[in-house]
């Protein structure tokens, strides 16, 4: 998460510092400074200055000071961050195990995993996956899965295609006796964070609505919920999932 704020942080920088030097460029040539009451318009040739009597330079003047000022400030954090990211991206403390011999590696536990192991790890761990009613067909993915609906394949064979990894149809937990199971298990490859992916498909049935209620409390009370790891999706007989906003969550959430 603090991963994916640095990189929002630096966009935004980015943007900032571009639009206050597109400012500066434009602006009048020299500052401006204060004396008592008056402002005067300073150059390289007269750093007395001329007095300013006009106040839509003074704001312009004040704007590109201030602007100047900011720009300084932002590259500083901007540099900070980047050596930052560099500094995650490298993932120093997780390669060590990672250099060290297959034999050496058998005896030691370790501490901090790459993302790439991560995945790894996840990917070949069993979790007991929900069975398709007897009677009902299952979808097949890009990936050889079995869904329970078009709408799932659509949102499998999206990760698919943008590389993300995923479990389908895996038990999340049990509460008072009764066990819950989410559609969609994810792991974002760039952060190792896990996302719960919940596609909800007859809105407009009333025991359905009301039979994943209680799996949506039941998820709350874990700490997801919709942006929090927690993605949720929804159709009806009238409003069908839109491939463009499959994509558009893959791009926010997963990228």
């Amino acid at each position: 998460m603090l991963l994916r704020e640095l990189q929002k942080r630096k966009a935004r920088l980015t943007k900032l510092i571009e639009g206050c030097r597109n400012y500066i460029e434009k602006a009048p040539e020299g500052s401006m400074r204060k004396s008592r009451k008056a402002f005067y318009h300073t150059k390289k040739d007269d750093p007395y200055g001329t007095r300013i009597r006009n106040a839509r330079l003074i704001s312009v003047l004040a704007t590109k000071q201030y602007y100047i000022k900011v720009v300084r400030e932002a590259e500083k954090e901007l540099k900070l961050i980047e050596d930052l990211l560099r500094f995650e991206k490298d993932q120093p403390i997780a390669m060590i195990y990672e250099k060290m011999g297959k034999e050496r590696q058998s005896f030691v536990r370790p501490l901090e995993k790459t993302i790439t192991r991560e995945i790894s790890d996840w990917l070949q761990k069993e979790k007991a996956s929900l069975p398709i009613k007897a009677g009902k067909k299952g979808v097949s993915t890009l990936r050889g899965d079995f869904v329970r609906s078009s709408a799932e394949q659509r949102i499998a064979d999206a990760l698919y295609n943008a590389g993300i990894p995923y479990k389908n149809d895996v038990e999340f937990g049990v509460d008072n006796f009764k066990s819950y199971w989410v559609d969609f298990e994810i792991m974002n490859p760039n952060t190792g964070k896990k996302y719960y992916w919940e596609h909800l498909g007859m809105m407009d049935k009333p025991d359905y609505v009301s039979k994943n209620m209680g799996k949506l409390q039941y998820y709350a009370s874990c700490g997801l919920y919709p942006c929090n790891g927690l993605i949720l999706t929804f159709e009806d007989d009238e409003h069908v999932l839109e491939d463009s906003h499959i994509q558009r969550i893959i791009k926010d959430l997963l990228k």
